[in-house]
């Protein structure tokens, strides 16, 4: 029981396949046709669930992770497979974010833009939310009587109030997207 068939894969994993035990890219194939899922979905729900062993594969002797699809297997994971809820990639990375290059500066020099993309400077539309009050609290309890200093205060609330808005704004209409997305992923 040991070699190669070929040189595609070993004695173990052509056996493992007989056992309906395949890689995940024909293992998700499979299963989407049993259960008339999306290949995504079962995809998602074999990384989900895991492989149930491994076998080498290739004249490179690559560690190949196998997932059981068996028909047994199947009813044994029934209640697994009926209430698992997909949400594809694309809702994932939908979710916005907010990205500021100088957060720790005066807000009326933040250079921002609200963006799908994560990465470095992105914050959580709450995190944001938060640091905002913050800023709002600390400019309210400024009793500063200064001409220069109301000036200066005045420009940050206009500023603290336009950027406050549009991330509301985005922030509710996320979360609108998201609910949408959810309905439609189950």
């Amino acid at each position: 029981m040991r070699g190669y068939v070929g040189y595609r894969k070993s004695v173990r994993a052509a056996l493992a396949e007989q056992e309906e035990k395949y890689p995940l890219s024909i293992a998700s194939s499979f299963l989407a046709e049993k259960l008339k899922w999306s290949n995504a979905k079962a995809k998602a729900f074999l990384k989900l669930y895991g492989p149930c062993e491994w076998h080498h594969t290739s004249k490179m002797f690559n560690e190949t992770d196998y997932y059981n699809i068996s028909d047994e297997w199947i009813e044994d994971n029934k209640e697994e497979l009926n209430s698992f809820i997909y949400i594809p990639e694309k809702a994932k990375k939908a979710v916005l974010q907010f990205k500021c290059w100088n957060i720790s500066q005066d807000i009326r020099y933040w250079d921002w833009k609200i963006t799908n993309r994560f990465g470095n400077n992105c914050y959580d539309l709450n995190t944001v939310v938060k640091k905002l009050k913050e800023i709002e609290t600390s400019l309210l309890q400024n009793k500063s009587t200064h001409k220069t200093q109301i000036r200066i205060k005045n420009e940050q609330m206009k500023v603290l109030i336009e950027i406050k808005n549009k991330v509301l704004i985005s922030k509710k209409s996320n979360e609108e997207n998201n609910k949408v997305q959810r309905k439609g992923a189950s």
